[in-house]
C-alpha cells in the first residue's frame, strides 16, 4: 500500500530508464531508511508486519558506463546519498572500486582475470580451473583468519561449502554438502539441518527437517513456500498455513534494499535471495559457473563461456537486470514475453495441445540422455507409435527423436511436441523464458533430407535457406523457431562417422523496432523496451548422442551403439523408455 512519511508519498512501484543501447541507466523504489547497505553486508531487518510507514523511504539509482559496458558511477539518492566511483583498466575490462583510493589492477587481479580481493582484508584464492575456492572474511596478523572454502565437483558445480572462524580461542568450522535436491548443514554448536528443495516454476518449496539442535522459536519439518518475481528473486516466504515468514526487495542489480520477517531466528535460514541463488556469507550470489558481485553489479571472474555473452566477459546480464536473467553464469537471456508468445501459438491451434495434452504420455528424465530430458509418446492400437525424446537445457536444445506417425490425418505437429516439451522441462527445472544459442537435429535419417543437404555445403551462403524450405528437418525447425520467437543466424552440418547432424545457431528474434532501428534516446518510465540481440557463439563443444529427427514416416529405430559418451547404449535407453510407457 502508498504510504506517507515526511510529506512524502512512498509507493510500493519502481521504474526504470534506459539507454539507446538498452543498458539500465536509472531505477527508483523503496529501500530501508535507517540501517540500509551498499556493500557486500545485508540491510538491517525489519519487524514484520511493518506497521511504521517510515521504516522505508524512497530511492533513485543513475548508472553511467563506458563503450564496453563497464560501469563507470554509480549514484544513490535516498535517506542516505552517495556515489560510486570505478576506476576501468585502459588495456582491459578490468575495474575496481575507488572506495580505497589508488587501485592497483597489476595486484588486485590474477593472469587469468580472476578479481584477488573483494573488499580490503578480504582475500580471495582461485584454483587452476578458475573457479573461486577460498574467500578470507576476516583477516588477523596473529591469529587464524576466518574463511569459507569452496569444493566442486567433476562438473564444476560446487558440492561442499566450509566455513571456520575464531571465538574465544577456539576453531569453530560450519559446512554446507550440497545434494540434488538436498542441502545438509552442520554447525558447530552441533546444529545438523537438512534442507530440501522442491522447484515449482519460479517457485520453490522448502522443507527444513532437524536432525540436531533445532531452535526453540521452529517447528520441525518445516515447510517454506517462496514466492518469486519474473527474475526468481525470493520475495515472501510463506508457512504451511499461509503466514508471512519473510519479505525481501530488491535493488536492480541484485544488492537488497529491505528485508522484514517475524522472526530473527527464522530469517536466518533464508539462504536463497536474488534470481533465486545462494548469497554467501561474503555477499557473493553463486550461479554455478561464477560468483556475482551486486554491490560491483558485475561478476568477479571472467565468463567461463568466453564472448558467448558479449565481448566484455565481467558484464552481468548486459546491464539490463530487470529485462534479463542468468542462469548459470554464462550467458544472459531474455525471461520476458515468452510465455505470452507460447500463450498465443496454444490459443491458434487449441485442439493440437489438446490432444497432445490428453493423449501423449510424457516422462522426463529419460534413462542415457539426463535430467533435462523428456519423452512423449501416444500409443497407437495396431500400428507403431509416435515418440519423441528430446532435451532442453538452459542453453542448448537436443532433438533426439521425433516420430510423428499419422498415419495420413494430422492431429498435431511436432512443433507443438516441443512447446509443451520445453514448457515441462523448463517449469521443472527453472528456467522457464530462457532460450538456448543452439538447436541440435541428431543423426538426420531422412532420406530425402540427406539428398538434399548432400547437394549443398554448409559453408554456401545459400545452405540456410535450403535446410529451412526444402528439407522436412529444417521445415519442422522453422516452426519450432516461429513458435519461440527465435531466428537463425547460421546452419552447420556436423558429421560425427557416417552420423550426420544438424547444428542450428540461434538468437531472439528482432522486433520491427530493432529492424528499423527506431529507438528513442532514453525508454519511458516502466517496462523496458525490447531488447537487442547479439550473436552468441557456440557454449558448449560437447555433443550428446541421439537419433534420427524426422516429422515424416521414419525409417526403422536405429540399433547401433552409440558414442561412448553415454553410459548406456541409446537403443537400451529408447527400450527403458518405451518400457517405462511413459507414467
Amino acid at each position: 500500500p502508498d504510504r506517507y512519511c515526511d510529506n512524502q508519498l512512498i509507493e510500493p512501484i519502481s521504474r526504470y530508464r534506459y539507454d539507446t543501447v538498452y543498458q539500465l541507466i536509472e531505477a527508483t523504489g523503496r529501500e530501508v531508511r535507517n540501517g540500509a547497505s551498499h556493500g557486500p553486508a545485508l540491510p538491517g531487518l525489519q519487524p514484520l508486519p511493518t506497521l511504521d510507514p517510515c521504516q522505508v523511504s524512497n530511492y533513485r539509482q543513475n548508472y553511467s558506463y563506458d563503450a564496453a559496458g563497464n560501469l563507470l558511477q554509480m549514484r544513490h539518492e535516498g535517506a542516505h546519498n552517495f556515489t560510486r566511483n570505478m576506476h576501468v583498466a585502459p588495456d582491459s575490462n578490468r575495474s575496481l572500486p575507488d572506495d580505497d583510493g589508488d587501485v592497483d589492477f597489476a595486484t588486485s587481479f590474477d593472469a587469468n582475470g580472476n578479481l584477488l580481493q573483494l573488499v580490503r582484508g578480504q582475500v580471495m584464492g582461485w584454483d587452476a580451473r578458475n573457479q573461486l575456492a577460498l574467500v578470507t572474511l576476516l583477516q588477523r596478523k596473529d591469529a587464524a583468519s576466518d574463511e569459507e572454502r569452496y569444493v566442486y565437483d567433476g562438473q564444476g558445480q560446487r558440492c561442499r561449502k566450509i566455513s571456520t572462524a575464531q571465538a574465544s580461542g577456539r576453531l569453530l568450522i560450519n559446512e554446507v554438502r550440497y545434494l540434488p535436491g538436498l542441502e545438509i548443514r552442520t554447525t558447530a554448536d552441533g546444529e545438523t539441518l537438512h534442507v530440501v528443495t522442491a522447484q515449482a516454476g519460479r517457485n520453490s518449496v522448502r522443507v527444513l527437517h532437524w536432525g540436531a539442535g533445532k531452535p526453540g522459536a521452529v517447528e520441525n519439518d518445516q515447510v517454506r513456500y517462496s514466492l518469486s518475481d519474473h527474475l526468481g528473486s525470493s520475495t515472501l516466504e510463506l508457512d504451511q498455513q499461509g503466514g508471512l515468514i519473510s519479505q525481501e526487495s530488491y535493488y536492480p542489480f541484485g544488492g537488497t534494499a529491505w528485508w522484514a520477517a517475524r522472526s530473527a531466528v527464522e530469517a536466518k535460514y533464508k539462504t536463497v535471495r536474488y534470481s533465486g541463488k545462494e548469497r554467501d556469507a561474503s555477499g557473493l550470489y553463486y550461479y554455478g559457473y561464477r560468483y556475482y558481485a551486486p554491490w560491483l553489479q558485475r561478476w568477479i571472474n571472467p565468463d567461463p563461456a568466453g564472448d558467448v555473452d558479449g565481448l566484455n566477459p565481467f558484464t552481468f546480464v548486459r546491464n539490463n537486470p530487470m529485462s534479463k536473467n542468468d542462469h548459470s553464469g554464462l550467458v544472459s537471456y531474455n525471461v520476458t514475453g515468452l510465455e505470452e508468445r507460447l500463450e498465443q501459438a496454444r490459443k491458434k491451434s487449441s485442439d493440437h495441445y489438446r490432444f497432445i495434452e490428453s493423449n501423449l504420455r510424457h516422462k522426463m528424465g529419460i534413462p542415457g540422455f539426463g535430467d533435462y530430458s523428456i519423452g512423449s509418446r501416444q500409443a497407437r492400437p495396431g500400428s507403431k507409435a509416435s515418440e519423441f525424446v528430446n532435451t532442453y537445457t538452459p542453453d542448448e536444445w537436443t532433438f533426439h527423436m521425433n516420430y510423428n506417425r499419422s498415419d495420413g490425418q494430422r492431429v498435431y505437429y511436432a512443433n507443438e511436441v516441443a512447446v509443451t516439451q520445453y514448457t515441462k522441462v523448463a517449469e521443472q527445472h527453472g528456467f522457464f523464458g530462457q532460450l538456448p544459442s543452439r538447436i541440435i537435429r541428431e543423426n538426420i535419417s531422412n532420406e530425402e533430407t540427406l539428398r538434399t543437404l548432400s547437394r549443398h555445403d554448409s559453408a554456401a551462403p545459400d545452405f540456410k535457406e535450403v535446410f529451412f524450405s526444402e528439407t522436412l528437418n529444417g521445415k519442422t525447425t522453422k516452426r519450432i523457431l516461429e513458435d519461440f520467437g527465435l531466428a537463425a543466424i547460421r546452419v552447420d552440418k556436423v558429421f560425427k562417422g557416417n552420423q550426420l547432424d544438424i547444428h542450428i545457431h540461434v538468437e531472439p528474434e528482432k522486433t520491427s523496432a530493432m529492424q528499423s532501428n527506431e529507438h528513442e534516446p532514453v525508454a519511458s518510465q516502466g517496462a523496458p523496451p525490447p531488447l537487442p540481440t547479439s550473436k552468441p557463439p557456440v557454449l558448449s563443444q560437447g555433443l550428446q548422442h541421439t537419433f534420427a529427427d524426422t516429422e515424416d514416416t521414419p525409417p526403422p529405430l536405429p540399433l547401433t551403439a552409440p558414442p561412448q559418451r553415454l553410459r548406456k547404449s541409446s537403443a537400451s535407453s529408447f527400450a527403458m523408455f518405451r518400457s517405462a510407457q511413459l507414467r
